[in-house]
C-alpha cells in the first residue's frame, strides 16, 4: 500500500475507454481522493478506426460526466432531438437492383463521431498525467499494491491497476494466465469476417452519386454473407464505409497475420460486383481502402481480481455489429468510477469495488458481445431459413427479410430502451449493503455467465410490455461470498473464509458455505429451423433431441429417499420486534378466523424443483435448452440437479406437513409423460409411474395434492416440430397429454390447473433465444398474442375433455398480475391507462373465460387480426366458463399511469416503445415514496411488499370477474425475494428471513379483513415457494423458498417465515 491519503490508480491504455475512465473520476471524486496515471503503449494518442456510434444509453453517461456541451461542438446538429429517428435504413443491396426491407427506428437516434476527434476531445478533459511510449509489459500484485514494469524498463506503484489496453491487453493476459491459464479468452479469436473501411469526402460521394441515400440517410446494406454499414461523421464532411465479408467456417480460428492492412480498391470493388450500383459508387470514392480482420475475445468469466480490473476491449472486445464496443467502454467507465469516488470506497477494499463492478458489468457486457455476433450474422442474411439464399438471389420473399430485420431490430432496442444509470445504482446499492458494518471475505465464483441478449435483459425489457412487467431487472450478482462479523455479537464458531474453490461447503452449527448449481459447459447442437426436425420416436430419435441440448449433469443419486420421520422441528424463532410494535404471528388480528376448509398450501414447478433432467426417459424441455443459450439464465444455473426433489418429494411433502401445510400446488412435466410431446407419441410409463408415487405420497402425509399441467416447460420436440405454442397443432397435443394425466390420476387429485401464468409464460416466448424457434409466419411482435391465442383454446378443449371424461374435482388456470390504481386519481389519461393495464394483463385470459367469451375490447380495437387471432363462435362458446373458479398469482400491487408523451401518442403509434398495452407501472407514487420495500437491485426490481393495495385490487378482480360459488377464489401464488438473500453464507443470516416474513404477516392479516369485512370469497393461498429453486431467467440468484436449499449437499432448513407461517395458521385456522 502507498502510504499516503490518496488512492493511486493506474489506468493501462488511452483509448476512449480509459480516457473516459479519467474524465469520470475526475468529475465525481468531489473529495478529490485520486491520484490518476495514464500509460499509453504509443507515442501519440491516436484512435484506429475511423467512425463511431454513441446510442442513447452512452449519451447519457456522457452528459452526467460533464462531456456533453465539449462532444456536441464536433457535431453538425444537437443530437437527440426528436423522440424517435431513424438509426438505420436497412436495405438488400447484393442484387442489381436493391430493395428497400424496413427502416430501424429508435428513441434519439445515435450520436456518431470520427475516432479521432472524439479522442482528441477527451484528452483535453482528462484527469491526470499521461505518460506515453509505456507499454506494460507485465505487474506484480502484493496485499498492499501492485508493481508496474514497462518494457523501457521503468516502473510504477499503485494502489488499483485498470487494464483498458485494448483487445491485446497484457493486463488481462497476465490476469487470466494466474487464474486460469487454460481460458480461451486469453488471446482474441477471428470471427471469420473481413472489413474493408474507408472515409469518403461528402463532396465526392456527391459528384459520383448524386442522389445517393447515404448523403442523408444512415444505410445498412444486407447481401449473403456480407452487409455495408454507411454513415455520416465528422460534422457531416465526410461518409464513414464499413464493408463486412465473412467466412463463418473459420470463425472461432487464430488469425493468422497482421489485422489491419492496407489493400487494393479492385479487391473491394470485385467481392461487391455483384451489388447494386449504389454500393458500387461507394467503393469507387474510397481510393485507398484498409482490410480488417474482425477479432472478438472469448466472454470472460472474471474481469476483477484482487487490485487488478480489466474493463473495455480489455475485458470483452467484440464484433461491431451493434454499434458498441466503445459504449460498452464507457459503461464501464462510469460504473467504475461511481464505486470508486463513493464515500465507502478505500484502499483497504478496493477488491471488494472490483467485485460489485465484475458482477454488474460482466454479465451486461458479455451478452453484448454475443448479441454483436448474431446482428452480423442477421445482417448477412445468416440465419434459419436462409440457408439456400446465395448473394445475388433477387427472389428471396419479402417477408423472410422483414421477419429477419425485425429480429435485428429488436436485437437492438436495448440501446435506448435502458440506461446505464440503472447498473450504477445497483452496484451502488450492493457497496451500500455489503460496506455498511460487516466485514467481507469472498469465494470467488467461476460460474460462467457469459452469452447473448435476451431482450428480456434485462435488457428485459422486451419489446411487447402486453406480456412482460414494464420495470427492467439485471438477476446478475452470483457470486459466493463469506459474510461474517468480527463484533461482539458474532457466534463465537463463525467460520471465516478468505479464499475457496467455487465448489467448497462449510458447515457449522451456525455457518454454512455454499454455491449455487454448476452451470453448463457447452450448448449442443444448432436449433434446426422450425419444421425440418424429424419426427423419430426410436432411442436414436430421443437422444438426438437431446443433442440439441447438450451434456446433462447426473444427480449425485437415482432412488427416492424415504421421508425422515417424524420431522424434528426447530425451536420457534424470538420475536422480531416488541408486541407493541408488530404482533406476533398468532396474535395478528387475533379474533378473526379462517373460514372452515380453507387451505394453507405452498407452490413448486417441476423444471424448477425437479432435477433428473434426462432420468427415467424424460424428454429434453425449452428450458433444459434455453438454460443453456447465451444468457438464457444469468448465473447459468440449469435444471438438471436443482433441488432434485425428483428423487426427494417424500422428505419434502413431510417436511411442509410438519409445519402445518395442507396442500401442494405442483406441476407435471409434460415431456416427463411424451418426451416428443405429440399426441402420436409414446407414452413414458415411468413419468406416469413416478406421479402416481407423488400424488400418493402427498395423501398419505395428509397434504392434498394440486396439480398444474403446464407451468412454462414446453417439449422442446414440439418446439422442433412447428415453434411450441406460436402453431395451432398444439392444441390437440396438449388435449391430450391432459387426457392421459386426468384419466391416470382421477380421484386422487381434486384441483386441476391447466396452464399457469400464460400471459407470462407468451412473453418471454416472443424474447431471445425463443424468439430463434417460432412457427413459419409468426414473428417475435406478433408471438405473444398468437401464443395465448393457442393457449386459451388448448385451456377449454383440455377442460371440456375433463367434462367430458366426469374426472373429480374442479378445473381452472392460474392468472397473473394486478388490477392497479391510476397513478394521479384525477387524471383521465392515467385512468385509461390504469385500464389498459388490465384489460392487456389480466382481461387478455379473465374476459374470455369468465366475462365474454371473447378478448377485452380494448385489445380489439388496438391490435389488427394478424397480432391477435379472432376467436369463432364455437371457441367463444367453448372458453366461456371453461374454469370453475377463479384463481391468480397474486404477488404485488403499483399504480399505473400513462406515458409521459401522452396516451394518443401511443395508441396511434404501432412504432411507440409502448404500443399497443400504453401504460407504464409506477413502483412510486406522486411525491416519490416507494409503493412499498423492494426485494434488492439485482433480482426481481418488479416485487414490492404492497399489503396497503391488496384489498382494493382483490375487491377490483370481484367487481369486474364476480364469482358464482363462495369459496371460489384462490390466491394460488405470493411470496417475497429476501435481499440480497443469495449473499449470504452464514446459516444464521440465510434463515432470519425477516422482510419476506413480514412481507407474509402483513398480506395475510390483509387477506383476513378481506374475507371479515369485504366479504370476498377467498378459500385458500398458497406461499411461493416450497424451497428455494431455480427461478427461471434469474437462476438461483433469487431466492422465494420458505426453507433453504444447500446447494452442494442438498439438506433443507426452515426459515423464519416458514415457522412464522405454521404459527400463524394454526392460530386462525378453523377447528
Amino acid at each position: 500500500m502507498i502510504h499516503d491519503e490518496k488512492t493511486h490508480i493506474a489506468i493501462v491504455g488511452a483509448g476512449i475507454g480509459g480516457l473516459v475512465l479519467s474524465v469520470a473520476l475526475g468529475y465525481l471524486d468531489k473529495e478529490q481522493k485520486f491520484d490518476i496515471q495514464i500509460y499509453e503503449a504509443s507515442k501519440h494518442v491516436t484512435e484506429i478506426g475511423a467512425g463511431i456510434n454513441f446510442w442513447p444509453r452512452t449519451w447519457d453517461i456522457i452528459k452526467a460526466i460533464g462531456l456533453e456541451e465539449t462532444l456536441l461542438k464536433l457535431l453538425p446538429n444537437r443530437p437527440m432531438i426528436r423522440p424517435v429517428s431513424i438509426g438505420f435504413h436497412i436495405r438488400k443491396g447484393d442484387q442489381r437492383e436493391g430493395v428497400d426491407i424496413q427502416d430501424l427506428t429508435m428513441k434519439g437516434g445515435a450520436v456518431r463521431f470520427h475516432r479521432a476527434a472524439l479522442q482528441q476531445a477527451l484528452v483535453s478533459h482528462m484527469v491526470g498525467k499521461l505518460s506515453l511510449s509505456h507499454r506494460l509489459v507485465s505487474y506484480e500484485e502484493t496485499s498492499e499494491a501492485v508493481n508496474l514494469h514497462f518494457q523501457d524498463k521503468s516502473t510504477a506503484t499503485c494502489d488499483l491497476l485498470i487494464g483498458m489496453d485494448g483487445i491485446k491487453s497484457a493486463v488481462r493476459r497476465q490476469l487470466l494466465e494466474k487464474i486460469s491459464p487454460c481460458s480461451p479468452s486469453l488471446d482474441p479469436v477471428w470471427s471469420g469476417m473481413f472489413a474493408y473501411r474507408g472515409l469518403i469526402p461528402v463532396d465526392l460521394l456527391q459528384e459520383e452519386f448524386p442522389s445517393h441515400r447515404a448523403l442523408t440517410t444512415p444505410i445498412i446494406y444486407c447481401g449473403k454473407s456480407k452487409h455495408i454499414v454507411v454513415y455520416r461523421v465528422s460534422q457531416d464532411r465526410f461518409v464513414n464505409v464499413a464493408a463486412f465479408v465473412a467466412d463463418y467456417s473459420k470463425e472461432g480460428s487464430i488469425y493468422p497475420g497482421p489485422t489491419t492492412t492496407a489493400c487494393p480498391q479492385n479487391e473491394v470493388l470485385s467481392a461487391f460486383q455483384l451489388w447494386e450500383p449504389e454500393v458500387q459508387a461507394l467503393f469507387r470514392c474510397i481510393k485507398e481502402p484498409t482490410k480488417w480482420a474482425i477479432q472478438s475475445l472469448e466472454p470472460l468469466k472474471i474481469f476483477s481480481s484482487g487490485r487488478v480490473i480489466l474493463a473495455g476491449d480489455a475485458a470483452h472486445a467484440m464484433t461491431p455489429h451493434q454499434g458498441s464496443g466503445a459504449g460498452q467502454a464507457v459503461e464501464d467507465a462510469y460504473v467504475l468510477a461511481a464505486l470508486l469516488s463513493h464515500k465507502l470506497c478505500n484502499k483497504s477494499n478496493l477488491s471488494l469495488i472490483g467485485k460489485v463492478y465484475d458482477q454488474i458489468r460482466r454479465p451486461v457486457a458479455n451478452q453484448v458481445l454475443a448479441a454483436s455476433c448474431i446482428s452480423g450474422k442477421l445482417c448477412g442474411l445468416v440465419a434459419p431459413g436462409f440457408e439456400e439464399v446465395e448473394e445475388g438471389d433477387a427472389n428471396v420473399p419479402f417477408e423472410k427479410l422483414t421477419k429477419l430485420i425485425d429480429d435485428f431490430g429488436k436485437g437492438m432496442e436495448w440501446v435506448w430502451k435502458e440506461s446505464a444509470e440503472d447498473d450504477k445504482r445497483r452496484a451502488i446499492g450492493i457497496l451500500e449493503h455489503l460496506g455498511t458494518g460487516e466485514d467481507v471475505c469472498y469465494s470467488f465464483h467461476l460460474g460462467d455467465s457469459s452469452g447473448g441478449p435476451q431482450f428480456t435483459f434485462a435488457l428485459k425489457a422486451r419489446h411487447r410490455r402486453f406480456i412482460n412487467d414494464s420495470t427492467p431487472t439485471y438477476d446478475f450478482f452470483t457470486f459466493s461470498a463469506v459474510v461474517s462479523s468480527q463484533s461482539s455479537g458474532a457466534p463465537p464458531s463463525t467460520a471465516v473464509a478468505t479464499s475457496l474453490p467455487p465448489s467448497t461447503v462449510q458447515s457449522t452449527a451456525t455457518s454454512i458455505v455454499t454455491t449455487p448449481p454448476t452451470g453448463p459447459t457447452s450448448g449442443g447442437i444448432p436449433f434446426p429451423p422450425v419444421g425440418t426436425f424429424p419426427k423419430d420416436f426410436s432411442p436414436a430419435g430421443f437422444e438426438r433431441l437431446w443433442d440439441l441440448v447438450g451434456p446433462v449433469e447426473p444427480p449425485p443419486f437415482t432412488t427416492t429417499r424415504a421421508a425422515q420421520t417424524p420431522i424434528a422441528l426447530p425451536s420457534s424463532p424470538p420475536a422480531l420486534y416488541p408486541e407493541w410494535f408488530s404482533p406476533s404471528p398468532r396474535n395478528i388480528l387475533p379474533d378473526l378466523k379462517l373460514p372452515k376448509g380453507f387451505i394453507f398450501g405452498v407452490a413448486t414447478a417441476a423444471y424448477q424443483v425437479e432435477g433428473a433432467a434426462k432420468n427415467e426417459g424424460k424428454g429434453p424441455s425449452i428450458w433444459d435448452w434455453n438454460s443453456r443459450q447465451p444468457g438464457g439464465v444469468i448465473d447459468n444455473t440449469t435444471g438438471d440437479v436443482v433441488d432434485l426433489q425428483y428423487y426427494l418429494y417424500k422428505q419434502d411433502v413431510a417436511r411442509v406437513a410438519a409445519i402445518g401445510v395442507n396442500a401442494h400446488s405442483f406441476s407435471i412435466s409434460w415431456a416427463r409423460i411424451f418426451p416428443f410431446g405429440t399426441a402420436d407419441s409414446p407414452v413414458n410409463q415411468a413419468g406416469l409411474d413416478h406421479y402416481s408415487d407423488v400424488i400418493d405420497s402427498h395423501i398419505q402425509a395428509g397434504v392434498g395434492p394440486i396439480v398444474t399441467l403446464f407451468h412454462w416447460d414446453t417439449p422442446l420436440a414440439l418446439q422442433a416440430y412447428y415453434g411450441g405454442f406460436t402453431s395451432p397443432r398444439i392444441v390437440d397435443d396438449f388435449v391430450n397429454y391432459a387426457k392421459t394425466v386426468f384419466r391416470a390420476f382421477n380421484g386422487r387429485v381434486k384441483t386441476w390447473y391447466t396452464f399457469n401464468e400464460p400471459r407470462v409464460y407468451c412473453g418471454f416466448i416472443s424474447g431471445y433465444p425463443f424468439n430463434q424457434t417460432l412457427t413459419p409466419g409468426v414473428n417475435s411482435s406478433m408471438a405473444p398474442y398468437h401464443c395465448v391465442y393457442n393457449l386459451l383454446r388448448a385451456h377449454a378443449g383440455a377442460v371440456k375433455a375433463f367434462r367430458a371424461m366426469n374426472i373429480s374435482g374442479e378445473i381452472s388456470f392460474k392468472n397473473d398480475d394486478f388490477v392497479g390504481p391510476p397513478w394521479r386519481a384525477n387524471s383521465t389519461e392515467d385512468i385509461e391507462a390504469a385500464e389498459r393495464h388490465t384489460a392487456f394483463r389480466i382481461g387478455v385470459l379473465s374476459d374470455p373465460v369468465y366475462a365474454t367469451g371473447d378478448w377485452p375490447k380494448i385489445m380489439t380495437d388496438t391490435l389488427p387480426p394478424e397480432y391477435l387471432p379472432r376467436f369463432t363462435e364455437e371457441e367463444k362458446k367453448d372458453l366461456l366458463g371453461s374454469a370453475d373458479f377463479y384463481a391468480i398469482d397474486s404477488y404485488r400491487a403499483q399504480y399505473v399511469s400513462a406515458p409521459t408523451d401522452g396516451l394518443e401518442a401511443c395508441v396511434s403509434n404501432p412504432s411507440h416503445p409502448l404500443w399497443p398495452d400504453c401504460n407504464v407501472v409506477q413502483l412510486f407514487d406522486t411525491n416519490g415514496w416507494a409503493v412499498g420495500p423492494s426485494p434488492d437491485p439485482l433480482s426481481q426490481a418488479w416485487l414490492q411488499a404492497t399489503p396497503n393495495l391488496l384489498r382494493p385490487y382483490l375487491r377490483e378482480l370481484q367487481r369486474r370477474w364476480p364469482t358464482k360459488k363462495m369459496a371460489s377464489r384462490y390466491i394460488t401464488e405470493f411470496g417475497f425475494v429476501e435481499p440480497f438473500e443469495q449473499l449470504r453464507t452464514e446459516l444464521f443470516r440465510i434463515t432470519e428471513d425477516v422482510t419476506r416474513t413480514n412481507y407474509f404477516m402483513t398480506y395475510l392479516g390483509e387477506i383476513l379483513l378481506a374475507i371479515h369485512e369485504d366479504k370476498l370469497p377467498i378459500a385458500g393461498i398458497f406461499a411461493w415457494a416450497m424451497i428455494d429453486n431455480a427461478e427461471w431467467s434469474s437462476g438461483t440468484s433469487a431466492r422465494f423458498g420458505i426453507q433453504h436449499v444447500n446447494y452442494t449437499t442438498l439438506e433443507r432448513t426452515y426459515k423464519r417465515s416458514a415457522l412464522s407461517l405454521s404459527e400463524f395458521f394454526k392460530v386462525h385456522l378453523s377447528d
